[in-house]
């Protein structure tokens, strides 16, 4: 109350609450589609037609606001439910940055070297973040960056040690097109 005038404090605040509002959304809407395309429709139901496809997405989203409003009913949950939702996004970019980025930057990266790279990352990320809270793991050892790292190193060895496909190739050559501006 005395930091600032209560005017900036108050758009200050409604800042960083919007800021929150805004990030909890989109990781909503992330896990309500993760759970519509990734698991139902590419392990359940890979030839679900459009007007289903719309239906199960809308269960999801239900299915996630049951659960995300179940968690932050209990006190003690709702604390911890923040800090491991942060823990899960840092170690889940970080096993997934080395993927994302020498999939389109390096013709040599495989499907399984990024399939691999990001499993084996975010397993490694999550139990160093777990070792922090439990105290298994030093406090000086990041989750992220030890992600970043095996993510990386195994990216490299699996991709190395597997053949990309015809189909992988000619995407990483589609993508790296240039294309020319016609004359008139």
């Amino acid at each position: 109350m005395e930091l600032v005038p209560p005017l900036v404090g108050a758009v200050a605040l409604a800042g960083v609450v919007a800021a929150a509002l805004s990030t909890a959304s989109s990781l909503f809407q992330q896990a309500a589609a993760a759970l519509s395309r990734d698991i139902y429709q590419r392990y359940i139901n890979p030839d679900v037609d459009e007007k289903k496809f719309m239906t199960v997405s809308k269960i999801c989203v239900v299915i996630t606001a049951v659960i995300t409003f179940a968690l932050s009913v209990f006190q003690e949950t709702s604390a911890a439910a923040i800090v491991y939702a942060q823990l899960f996004a840092g170690a889940a970019w970080a096993a997934w940055c080395p993927a994302i980025v020498l999939g389109v930057t390096w013709k040599r990266a495989t499907k399984e070297g990024a399939f691999w790279s990001m499993t084996i990352g975010l397993i490694a990320a999550m139990i160093v973040g777990l070792g922090r809270t439990f105290h298994f793991t030093p406090k000086w050892l990041a989750p992220n960056v030890v992600g970043l790292v095996i993510s990386a190193i195994i990216l490299v060895v699996v991709s190395l040690l597997t053949e990309p496909t015809d189909e992988e190739i000619q995407f990483f050559e589609e993508i790296h097109k240039t294309s020319t501006p016609k004359t008139v």
